[in-house]
């Protein structure tokens, strides 16, 4: 009898478990109380808002690549927070960058901080079909769809995303 209530009472946990994952609910064990939520921005030192429609550099990089910097801030998550930072031309579909991030995020008060400087580096070949096209001439002035999705080390999520458009370096900034 003791056997059939414990496998009863484990199904019960597991099910509600389950359940509360699926529906997008908070861990048991999380001390946030508000949602989760991430705002996507820039800045590479500091956090610069983004508002739909606002340029982003295409920066050429002193190891020789080109990326577009990406920020993340987020409330509502424990610490251990991961950032998959990627990065879409809206008009074809074809994703340009794939970044995920683990370090240097910063808890600026319980629940909530930034990761600031990502790099979102750029390979433009599936877009253009041609290796010797650089992400300037690819992308310049291309609406783009910068996303990030976060997780923290207790399993809350959360995702947003922004249309920009890439404004390539200008030959002075290089």
């Amino acid at each position: 009898m003791h056997l059939k209530r414990l496998g009863v009472l484990c199904f019960l946990m597991v099910s509600c478990t389950a359940d509360n994952a699926l529906k997008g609910g908070p861990p048991d064990n999380t001390s946030c109380s508000e949602p989760a939520s991430v705002v996507v921005g820039s800045g590479e030192l500091e956090w610069v808002n983004l508002d739909p429609g606002d340029g982003v550099d295409i920066v050429y990089g002193s190891q020789g690549g080109w990326h577009i910097v990406g920020s993340a801030d987020v409330t509502g998550m424990d610490s251990g927070v991961t950032i998959h930072f990627t990065i879409t031309d809206v008009k074809s579909g074809v994703l340009v960058s794939d970044n995920s991030y683990a370090n240097g995020f910063i808890m600026e008060e319980e629940c909530s901080g930034s990761l600031l400087g990502m790099y979102g580096y750029l390979d433009v070949e599936t877009l253009t079909g041609n290796p010797e096209v650089t992400p300037p001439e690819a992308l310049a002035y291309h609406t783009i769809e910068m996303r990030m999705e976060a997780e923290d080390s207790t399993g809350r999520r959360a995702a947003s995303h922004i249309e920009v458009i890439a404004i390539p370096e200008t030959p002075a900034e290089n």
